[in-house]
């Protein structure tokens, strides 16, 4: 119900409310109960293919189908570091880990496909298990293969809160444009502020920027408002960065801003 309420308040403040789900890794709220033990690979990772796994990511998306008008929805998927070498290492053997995240991947996507959503998900993965873990490009390319089996449909958000290295945004943006894939930015205002500079390299490919806010704060989200005069489109920030009380407190905002607007002489 207040999910319901959250959607309706923001797409009368003309607000846009896109669900965040986890669909494999960051899901410790859950696998630490011995109930979902059967579908935990380990720690906070869901075990990839096996069946009641994909009943649980099911239903996740029938929720978010019945809660949220937008069929935006990002699927997650961001630091899956052990994929594969847990429960799933136990029953399977080892196999090749970029395998078994693309059939999780092509899994979910199905899924997601069925109940009429766009999915978006985190980049990361397809960076670490070709980089020994770290989320970089080494020597600025993306192996053709990789590329090729990434489902086209998906847009990939490149994320990235902490560099203050300009030439490190721009050398992730090339390589995340080598993927035939939409590509978002999701950052906090120092990365955005950088991307500003850097996303002239981009111009041959759209990249859309989500800002995520700071904790009870909407001040971070005017570097959004600079990036669209520069013709650059942007996603309004994820559910993810808001607690519930914080989207009702950034909703009353923008119903204030959208009130002092009207009142304001032309």
């Amino acid at each position: 119900a207040e999910l319901k309420e959250l959607d309706a308040a923001a797409k009368a403040c003309g607000l846009e409310l896109i669900p965040c789900i986890q669909t494999l890794a960051h899901l410790g709220g859950i696998t630490r109960w011995p109930a979902y033990a059967n579908i935990t690979d380990t720690g906070d990772i869901l075990l990839a293919e096996e069946s009641r796994t994909y009943e649980l990511i099911e239903n996740m998306f029938r929720t978010c189908a019945e809660c949220f008008s937008s069929r935006r929805i990002n699927i997650g998927m961001d630091e899956a570091h052990m994929v594969g070498l847990g429960k799933y290492l136990d029953k399977h053997g080892f196999k090749d880990r970029f395998a078994i995240l693309l059939k999780h991947l092509e899994r979910v996507n199905e899924i997601a496909l069925r109940y009429g959503f766009r999915p978006m998900m985190w980049s990361d993965m397809f960076f670490r298990l070709a980089n020994e873990g770290a989320y970089y490009c080494k020597n600025g390319s993306i192996p053709k293969q990789v590329i090729e089996v990434v489902p086209e449909n998906v847009e990939l958000v490149y994320w990235d809160y902490y560099s203050t290295d300009e030439e490190h945004y721009s050398e992730m943006i090339r390589a995340h444009q080598q993927f035939r894939n939409k590509i978002v930015f999701a950052g906090l205002g120092l990365g955005a502020g950088l991307l500003r500079q850097t996303v002239s390299v981009s111009a041959r490919q759209s990249v859309r920027c989500a800002l995520a806010p700071t904790a009870g704060s909407m001040t971070c989200l005017s570097p959004v408002g600079r990036m669209t005069e520069r013709n650059v489109p942007c996603l309004p920030p994820c559910l993810r960065c808001f607690a519930p009380p914080n989207m009702r407190a950034a909703i009353s905002l923008r119903k204030k801003s959208l009130k002092n607007s009207a009142g304001s002489p032309a």
